[in-house]
């Protein structure tokens, strides 16, 4: 029994080893002079194109795509008529394929408004990182559904992404898809039909499970997260994601009657500013002090003097006082805070006060 575990143990590490040691690394540059589809996609011979990579990548492997601006928009299978970068094959658990940014390297996919970004379709354990992502047409910056698992998108800025009136767009939109990750992405720009828009999102979803969204900066959309329709299983675990200049921050939501609620939604340590309301009260905080002081000296203008004041007119001279009131503060803070004899600054005060008692004795001999 023992011999027969240990047998299996060691089939498995060679199974493992050998899935290692076949794992390749191919290369894409379109600044190389020699860069062609024909070549073996070697660092002296790369690929030409992104999609060419996507046909020849297997379980185990990487792409480094180098500097340059790629477009990379096509009209084939799976679903032609969706055109995009197309990845046409999975990893596994242990040897995923990667898409990567050649460390140090801009990487640019630019779809100039003719598609989606990456396009993914029933594959499994793929990673993109590294990439800029931006001028997309169509659902997202990188798509996934139909059953996609253990997709990561990590490193990326993704932007200016745009669709029909009507549809749901995200920078990165997760459909069907179980366990995808998004982590470390910068996330802006996002419009329907040319317009913020509620179906615009950083992050939009129709059936996302066991999602991890964490560590992203996400603005200039409507929703920052927006989970529209819910499997009925574990949901999304949001953590210590940047959320700024939206209109709503986390938005859930069920697609219709009879869809199943969220389950098991998870959102936390997230720094959320909900625009234009961050704004208002920044805004509120500033003019806070001369509200106040106009309010006070309004009421002392109508009520004190033994005379009738028009309400306009007290409200005029108050909101004039408020502002030499807080003018006068600041000259006088910026007074002390760069004097160094203070006694002098005290002594001062007394004079003026000894002057004023003068001032008021003399008036009423």
């Amino acid at each position: 029994m023992l011999n027969s575990i240990r047998v299996n143990l060691l089939l498995i590490s060679l199974f493992l080893i050998s899935a290692s040691i076949n794992a390749a690394t191919y290369y894409v540059d379109q600044g190389h002079p020699s860069a062609s589809d024909n070549n073996a996609g070697t660092e002296a011979a790369p690929f030409l194109t992104i999609q060419k990579a996507a046909y020849v990548l297997q379980a185990g492997d990487k792409v480094f795509v180098k500097q340059g601006i790629y477009n990379e928009v096509h009209a084939i299978g799976p679903q032609s008529g969706k055109p995009g970068l197309k990845p046409q094959n999975s990893g596994t658990a242990g040897n995923p394929i990667i898409y990567e940014a050649f460390p140090g390297h801009s990487v640019v996919v630019d779809q100039q408004r003719q598609g989606n970004g990456f396009f993914i379709s029933a594959k499994h354990y793929i990673t993109i990182r590294g990439f800029e992502i931006r001028n997309v047409y169509g659902r997202g910056g990188v798509h996934t559904q139909n059953g996609s698992s253990n997709i990561t998108v990590e490193n990326c800025h993704i932007h200016s992404i745009d669709w029909d009136a009507g549809s749901n767009v995200g920078g990165i939109r997760f459909d069907e898809v179980v366990k995808p990750v998004a982590r470390n992405n910068i996330i802006h720009n996002i419009r329907v039909a040319g317009v913020l828009n509620g179906n615009g999102s950083g992050i939009a979803s129709y059936g996302m499970e066991d999602a991890l969204i964490e560590n992203n900066e996400i603005y200039d959309a409507y929703n920052g997260v927006y989970h529209k329709l819910s499997t009925g299983r574990i949901g999304a675990l949001v953590k210590k994601n940047i959320v700024h200049d939206v209109i709503r921050g986390f938005y859930y939501d069920v697609q219709g009657g009879g869809s199943p609620g969220h389950v098991n939604q998870r959102v936390t340590q997230n720094i959320v500013s909900i625009e234009p309301f961050g704004s208002m009260f920044y805004l509120l905080v500033l003019i806070m002090p001369y509200i106040m002081l106009t309010a006070a000296f309004t009421l002392i203008y109508i009520f004190l003097p033994n005379t009738k004041v028009q309400i306009v007119p007290a409200l005029l001279g108050a909101l004039f006082a408020a502002v030499l009131w807080q003018a006068a503060g600041y000259f006088f803070a910026e007074f002390v805070a760069k004097s160094s004899n203070y006694d002098a600054i005290y002594s001062g005060f007394a004079a003026l006060i000894v002057f004023l008692l003068w001032a008021f004795l003399g008036h009423h001999e």
